[in-house]
């Protein structure tokens, strides 16, 4: 009995040192493996709608992603009769993560009035955001005293901003 209590505790702890001595090994093989299109998301980005992308008044995204640093800066709404506002923020290349805020100005010295946070899809074509607002500065819509939280779906369209 006491032989066989000692078979199942080596087993057992055997699995379980494998566990431990190959988990980190295979969990970080997987976070590596970021493919190329998506280390850099510099370019134009055209938010999706139910009739898709495009059109002559589209809503756009443009960034600028500096992949030393793994800052973001560019322009969000911008269309051709409109340059857009400014957006301020970061991007992981490893999770594919992207976070920036959205101000009221182009030139960036207006606060913060949305924050996006979201994911650049395994392609590097598309991303997917939730965004929040908090204030309507510049908006014909005023926003509810809690703000508003919505998705957005952006399609890559160019690889320069």
């Amino acid at each position: 009995m006491v032989k066989n209590f000692r078979k199942k505790t080596v087993c057992i702890l055997t699995a379980i040192l494998g566990c431990i001595v190959l988990s980190p090994k295979l969990a970080f093989s997987q976070t590596l493996s970021v493919s190329e299109s998506t280390k850099n998301i510099t370019g134009t980005w055209e938010f999706a709608s139910r009739n898709g992308v495009g059109g002559p008044n589209a809503n756009v995204l443009r960034i600028n992603h500096n992949t030393s640093t793994n800052v973001i800066t560019g322009r969000i709404y911008n269309t051709p009769t409109n340059p857009g506002q400014c957006i301020q923020g970061y991007y992981l290349p490893t999770p594919r993560r992207i976070v920036f805020i959205r101000k009221a100005t182009l030139d960036c010295t207006s606060p913060a009035i949305q924050f996006y946070h979201g994911s650049v899809y395994y392609n590097g074509e598309s991303m997917g955001f939730e965004f929040h607002s908090w204030d309507s500065s510049g908006s014909a819509l005023p926003l509810p005293e809690t703000g508003v939280d919505a998705n957005a779906y952006v399609i890559k369209v160019s690889n320069t901003p």
